[in-house]
């Protein structure tokens, strides 16, 4: 099995996205190649890492931090996820990993707002996020983007679970919406939110054995879910910490898991999560 983790190597962000809880304002400073080195040679044997932020495409060391996660013997996949600045900025590497690009603030009517004009990359999972603003443009212009290229496999509209848009105002529009894109998985995920007694003894195994783990290089720490970053338990980043990750021995429910939604329903993921408990390492599609 593949043993999945974030690895938040810089909160800094040259966007401030109204939705995100997770960017800071300020200096993005270089990624200490020996921690880094440190914190992989400490993990699992079979790990995937997602690079992510804030904005990676900051990092003036970018380069470095790729070859070394890539080089490493442990590292079996990397996902990268970038609103669209490493692409812009350039690199020679992004045929080795599974890109994933947040290239679009909100959509406004029929007018897709993005950070850059630039096209979308075909070869990329495209994010969008289903915000009040942008679940409602879709679905009251339906007919306009049903046929559109933001309807295509490899786009992706997701919801932000307990982020700063608050779904509550939106459930009913979310729900048509989803339906009309038959995605069943955000479609239960929203049905969820709205009875939180849904799915208990599948969110008590996922809060021991949470498929979002995360580590958050500028505050050295280990969080227990990137789902929800300001809400979720967090550990000071030690060896005896992360040895104690993989087995789900680190963390157990929390007030935020309570109040989730953002994970998969049904029976074959409440068998995984179990067989996870095991001793098994996680492995978790971006989706």
């Amino acid at each position: 099995m593949n043993y999945h983790i974030q690895f938040f190597l810089t909160r800094n962000c040259n966007q401030s996205c109204y939705y995100c809880s997770i960017f800071r304002d300020g200096i993005t400073e270089e990624v200490n190649l020996t921690r880094l080195k440190y914190i992989l040679d400490a993990g699992p044997s079979n790990v995937t890492v997602e690079m992510t932020g804030g904005e990676v495409g900051l990092i003036p060391n970018l380069d470095a931090v790729f070859k070394l996660i890539y080089g490493h013997r442990s590292v079996k996949r990397i996902i990268v996820m970038s609103n669209g600045l490493v692409r812009k900025n350039g690199v020679d590497w992004l045929d080795k990993v599974e890109y994933v690009e947040h290239l679009v603030k909100d959509i406004k009517g029929i007018d897709i707002i993005k950070f850059y004009d630039m096209n979308f990359d075909v070869n990329a999972t495209n994010i969008i996020v289903a915000t009040e603003i942008t679940t409602k443009s879709i679905l009251y212009n339906w007919d306009h983007f049903k046929n559109s290229e933001i309807m295509n496999d490899n786009f992706f509209i997701k919801l932000m679970n307990n982020k700063t848009h608050d779904i509550k105002k939106y459930t009913d529009q979310a729900l048509s919406l989803f339906s009309l894109m038959g995605d069943n998985r955000q479609y239960k995920m929203v049905k969820c939110f709205l009875n939180k007694q849904l799915y208990v003894s599948q969110k008590k195994i996922c809060s021991m054995n949470p498929p979002h783990t995360y580590i958050d290089f500028d505050d050295n720490v280990i969080g227990h879910c990137a789902v929800n970053f300001q809400g979720c338990d967090k550990k000071p980043f030690t060896i005896k910490n992360y040895d104690l990750l993989p087995s789900g021995e680190l963390f157990s429910d929390c007030n935020y898991c309570t109040s989730c939604y953002s994970f998969d329903d049904g029976n074959d993921k409440a068998a995984y999560l179990i067989k996870s408990k095991k001793g098994d390492f996680m492995n978790r599609s971006y989706r």
